[in-house]
């Protein structure tokens, strides 16, 4: 098992450094993508329902805020 995650997280590695975009960015245009379409968040939804996931709520990166990167990134709820 620790084989498989060491590969993860290279790919994860690799594949954020290809971005040249700040997490802070990523995070915030994914909220963005769902924040402004009630249409996309139901399409979640239906995601989540589909994969008989947990429908998660996406929390908002607010730059201001004390280790609000460090909790988004952390959050169960993300």
């Amino acid at each position: 098992m620790g084989w498989i995650c060491y590969l993860v997280q290279l790919a994860t590695g690799c594949g954020i450094r290809a971005l040249h975009q700040p997490i802070e960015e990523i995070l915030s245009s994914i909220y963005a993508h769902f924040d402004i379409s009630a249409k996309r968040c139901e399409i979640f939804k239906e995601f989540a329902e589909f994969t008989d996931s947990e429908t998660l709520k996406i929390l908002r990166y607010c730059a201001i805020r004390w280790l609000s990167l460090l909790t988004l990134a952390s959050s169960p709820r993300f």
